[in-house]
């Protein structure tokens, strides 16, 4: 399958999650070097496989971990005149914050030239159980942890992009003598422009020029938000602010195009708190809604259905469909928006489980928003939701409490739930059984 793209809808505007670094942004194209803003991502395709499709061995699911972490130690680029170094400041990185998450991680000067090679130097990989979350456990890496993908791309004096190493679908094997593996797919791409959501801290407001500057660490980023829809903590699928409520020093979330020079054009910003409400007592926000996938009769016995929560912290969206005897794989929209793409396992069963809080990018849903599943070879729809319907907070438990679990149902031959994972913890374990 090709590299997973998600993107969010946040009311009207549907975009990829990107999460500043820390690391500096905005440097200037030099008369004889482009400017490459590096970005990390990969998806969660490989973690939800129940065996690797070439040695058959066990893969680990999603939910049976807590982290999986590795040290980045370097990122080069090689062309007909050397290497180049773009990232050479080692730093640890949770893989499970970048599942569907592009991670802007640092900008260097690439000099001019044709570039065939990209290599990603990693160590240090740790993976932590949810069963046993004080017991890290060290992962082996292939290839001494040195990935080497081709490339063809060429450096223009003065231009700037943006340089995507995309880990793909990895997975995390089990391997017969014991202990695990990870096993990632690298592929590079070059953006000009990326649609990206940033998260960060209000370092700066200029009302005369409709720009708001972000921070996270040591990164800052400039954002245009003329004509951008606002969203007040309390709204949910309507938005009620302006632009007066943009104040120095709030969190926000701002959707929109990252451009080559990792400036943002916003078409969505959601401030997620303000200096009134900081105390833990105030009442959150929540909806919850069901919605029934029914087949459109392209593959007759197919269904499915998908719960939603939000609550001002958090959204979580599970999908699940069944009796898909007619397709490998499944692409799924939200109100026309593409969501995710899915396998299809044995008995015809697939499925998705986004959390924001864990890093995901999801929806922004009301009872009208459509959710329909497609063929993802031929484009075929297969599933459509008609209108949802809202069920209380006590139903399946409630999204602010601790330990959320979703107990999905997914085991080998026991469709009730003697899966994996309970979804135990502090304020968002989601396991699927």
């Amino acid at each position: 399958m090709v590299p997973e793209r998600i993107f969010l809808k946040m009311a009207l505007a549907a975009l990829p999650l990107l999460f500043l670094a820390g690391c500096p942004v905005g440097i200037t194209p030099g008369a004889t070097s482009s400017t490459m803003n590096v970005l990390l991502a990969a998806n969660n395709g490989g973690l939800t496989q129940k065996a690797d499709v070439y040695t058959k061995a066990r893969v680990v699911q999603l939910e049976e971990l807590v982290s999986l972490t590795v040290t980045i130690d370097a990122i080069s680029l090689q062309s007909e005149m050397g290497a180049v170094v773009v990232v050479d400041t080692p730093f640890d990185l949770d893989l499970m914050d970048i599942l569907n998450v592009p991670n802007l991680i640092n900008a260097a000067a690439v000099p001019e030239g044709t570039y065939t090679e990209a290599v990603l130097t990693l160590s240090g990989a740790m993976a932590v159980f949810a069963n046993a979350p004080d017991m890290p456990i060290a992962v082996n890496l292939l290839d001494n942890g040195i990935f080497r993908v081709p490339t063809n791309f060429v450096s223009v004096p003065g231009a700037e992009n943006l340089l995507v190493f995309d880990l793909g679908a990895i997975s995390l094997v089990e391997l017969d003598a014991g202990g695990y593996q990870l096993v990632p797919d690298l592929q590079v791409n070059l953006f000009t422009t990326i649609q990206a959501q940033v998260r960060g801290e209000i370092l700066s407001v200029d009302l005369e020029n409709n720009t708001i500057t972000l921070g996270r660490g040591d990164a800052a980023i400039l954002v245009d938000i003329a004509g951008a829809a606002i969203f007040l903590p309390d709204d949910f699928d309507t938005p009620n602010g302006t632009v007066d409520n943009l104040v120095a020093g709030l969190e926000v979330v701002a959707i929109g195009t990252l451009n080559f020079d990792a400036s943002l054009s916003a078409g969505t910003i959601a401030i997620l708190d303000s200096p009134e409400e900081e105390d833990d007592s105030v009442q959150q926000i929540s909806r919850h809604l069901r919605f029934t996938l029914k087949s459109t009769g392209v593959d007759p016995d197919a269904e499915g259905d998908v719960t939603y929560k939000a609550n001002q912290n958090n959204r979580q969206l599970n999908i699940k469909m069944d009796d898909l005897t007619l397709v490998f794989a499944v692409k799924i929209t939200v109100d026309g928006e593409f969501i995710a793409d899915a396998d299809v396992h044995k008995k015809g069963k697939a499925k998705i489980h986004l959390v924001s809080a864990r890093g995901d990018v999801v929806p922004v849903m009301t009872a009208a928003s459509v959710i329909e599943v497609f063929d993802f070879q031929t484009d075929e729809l297969l599933l459509v939701s008609g209108p949802g319907t809202s069920f209380g907070n006590d139903d399946e438990g409630d999204d602010n409490s601790a330990g959320e679990g979703e107990g999905e149902g997914e085991g080998e031959g026991d469709d009730n739930g003697a899966g994996e994972g309970e979804g135990e913890g502090e304020g968002e374990g989601e396991g699927e059984g």
